[in-house]
């Protein structure tokens, strides 16, 4: 990307120092025009703050051509906090803003998708999010550059202003039959509305912020724009991680792309039900004989032969396995037999 990034780049840390050196240097690569570091203050534990002040030393001398601003907190306000309280200060500045975690690989193409589609759909009340993150790691790419969601990565995403006005801290809303009925109608799959009031209602829903974030979106039928192929690897399964330290199938599928431009959508302003079907049955489960074969074929296309074979055989204890997923459980067996190209479904 030659131009600059006309938008504030955003980047959260904690306590991992690896993690914070390694996402300040991939980002500083890039012709930004503002980069703010966000850090939450050390829990009140000697190894934590430990933790917390290696991790912001290590992002202590970043040097680049444009502004450089530090908002770290000086007490632990937890991830439900912290990292709202850090977009509204950003969003207070600027009309949209893109964000990523420590955690996240971006590929540059990554920058210029967030930049034109912040662009693209700066007044469309119908979208209120772009994330970079296609958890399938590819999705239809032969038909169009990216779709839209009713779901949304938070981890490498972003937003405009006027769509963060909508955000509240704390589930209150949910106790409203009116928006009960918003999010029934806007899901409508039965199985994932189900899931859906399960976590609205949980208590820890009152404090994780993406949850929250995703129950405005719902509620106002707004959606996502996700790319058709994977912009950001994800380093799942980490131990020191806050949430995420199991790793997933998802996983071993997040290669970070990229893309060429100008993107190419699709025809309708329209979610895509069949992605978020598969994205629902290979995150939360249970996953059904045809999403097994996508991913098999996909895990079989990566070279991850041995986890295709783990994937159909346990898929096979629910269903009977029919020709197309048997020959795929023996090309996975052989990796002699191995299909050539990627699957793009």
């Amino acid at each position: 990307m030659t131009e600059r990034i006309p938008f504030p780049v955003v980047v959260f840390i904690y306590n991992r120092a690896d993690y914070a050196a390694r996402i300040c240097a991939a980002v500083g690569r890039m012709p930004l025009s503002e980069l703010y570091i966000v850090a939450d203050g050390p829990k009140p534990t000697a190894e934590d703050r430990e933790l917390c002040r290696r991790t912001r030393a290590a992002v202590e001398h970043v040097d680049l051509p444009c502004p450089v601003y530090r908002l770290f907190a000086e007490h632990n306000m937890g991830l439900g906090s912290r990292m709202p309280s850090a977009i509204r200060t950003v969003l207070a500045r600027a009309e949209a803003a893109i964000f990523l975690e420590d955690d996240c690989i971006p590929s540059d193409s990554f920058f210029r998708f967030c930049t034109d589609l912040l662009r693209v759909f700066a007044d469309d009340e119908s979208v209120m999010m772009i994330s970079g993150v296609n958890p399938l790691g590819e999705w239809r790419s032969d038909r169009a550059d990216y779709l839209f969601s009713k779901l949304g990565n938070p981890q490498a995403w972003a937003t405009w202003r006027r769509a963060w006005r909508h955000f509240e801290s704390g589930m209150a809303g949910w106790a409203d039959p009116t928006a009960r009925a918003a999010v029934a109608d806007f899901i409508v799959d039965p199985e994932q509305f189900a899931y859906w009031c399960n976590v609205f209602g949980q208590p820890i829903a009152e404090r994780v912020w993406d949850y929250q974030w995703q129950f405005q979106r719902q509620r106002r039928h707004a959606l996502c724009v996700v790319p058709s192929r994977n912009l950001v690897s994800q380093r799942g399964g980490d131990p020191r991680a806050t949430h995420n330290k199991a790793t997933t199938v998802l996983d071993y599928l997040a290669d970070a792309h990229e893309v060429s431009f100008p993107l190419a959508g699709p025809p309708h302003t329209a979610p895509d039900d069949e992605f978020d079907r598969m994205v629902f049955e290979s995150a939360i489960g249970p996953m059904s004989l045809a999403s097994a074969k996508v991913i098999a074929t996909r895990l079989i296309d990566r070279g991850q032969q041995s986890r295709a074979v783990v994937l159909l055989r346990l898929i096979g204890r629910a269903y009977q396995l029919d020709e197309e997923a048997d020959r795929l459980l023996a090309m996975a067996s052989d990796p002699a037999r191995r299909r050539p190209g990627a699957h793009t479904r």
